[in-house]
């Protein structure tokens, strides 16, 4: 049933919205019981609430606020939203609650919201509105939600194939730009240069000559040094005059030539000196692709 409730609540165990109707809910919710959205329809709240429990998004829309003013969920609760469920955040600013949890998945501390709210983290899936909440428990970022947030690309929530295949102001992808350590906001795409064992300046693979024994070709890249945490996989890759893949029988691990103590280092493997038919190489082609798992 549709309707306008202006009475105010105290609930000490779970006060549970049943209906497939849409209703507002003016008054105040007090006491130390939960609030539970089920069935289909929107249940908006827009009283300053004082209630302390969790609370829960199973079906359709629970829109909080009045435009302006949030509806103070308590800074210890849990906030958890359904699949196929929406939280609408109709107020300005933020509302600061603990653990947060979307489609089953608890999610990163940070603050959250749709696209337009100014949240870290986007999901227009589960939110709509211009608030957002601010989460202060949760499973840390991994190493990409981190990189997203630091450089301001505002979509750390879920790694998706747009994600690592938008190409960024130098035509590299984010995955790229995270992988090889450049700045996804700039058109820095230059090639990798190494001072010296503790210097370098990010940037795309390099052949070089390095006359101290053995090959004395190199194919050097940037790596993350976390990349296995990452879920990246470099896979240096050469291709001759005709095309043709040149497999690297030796398989050498990567060396490590500099490391400026950061997140990132310089790592060489041998270029192979002959193609595939055991004739010496001509015209190599060198790339390492990047994959995430």
């Amino acid at each position: 049933t549709d309707g306008l409730f202006q009475w105010d609540i105290t609930n000490d165990a779970t006060f549970r919205i049943n209906s497939t109707g849409n209703q507002t809910l003016s008054g105040v919710i007090s006491g130390t019981g939960s609030l539970v959205k089920d069935s289909t329809g929107t249940l908006t709240v827009t009283g300053a609430n004082s209630y302390t429990g969790d609370t829960t998004v199973d079906g359709g829309t629970l829109s909080l606020g009045d435009g302006t003013n949030n509806t103070t969920l308590d800074d210890a609760a849990d906030v958890s939203v359904a699949t196929g469920a929406v939280l609408d955040l109709n107020y300005a600013g933020t509302d600061t609650i603990d653990k947060l949890s979307l489609g089953g998945a608890l999610q990163t501390p940070g603050t959250w919201g749709a696209s337009g709210s100014g949240a870290s983290f986007i999901d227009d899936t589960f939110f709509t509105g211009t608030g957002t909440l601010t989460i202060s428990t949760g499973p840390p970022p991994t190493p990409y939600q981190g990189w997203t947030v630091a450089n301001g690309l505002f979509d750390g929530d879920t790694l998706t194939t747009a994600d690592i295949e938008s190409p960024t102001p130098d035509g590299m992808t984010n995955l790229l730009e995270f992988a090889f350590g450049t700045d996804p906001n700039v058109s820095d795409n230059n090639s990798l240069t190494v001072t010296d064992g503790t210097t370098f300046t990010p940037g795309q693979p390099v052949v070089e000559e390095i006359f101290s024994g053995g090959n004395p070709v190199k194919l050097r890249y940037v790596r993350r040094k976390d990349h296995v945490a990452a879920g990246l996989t470099y896979t240096p890759m050469f291709t001759d005059s005709t095309g043709t893949t040149i497999p690297d029988p030796a398989s050498p691990t990567p060396s490590v030539v500099s490391d400026d103590g950061g997140d990132y280092e310089v790592v060489q493997v041998p270029f192979p000196l002959f193609d595939s038919t055991g004739e010496k190489a001509t015209a190599l082609i060198a790339v390492v692709e990047v994959e995430l798992n």
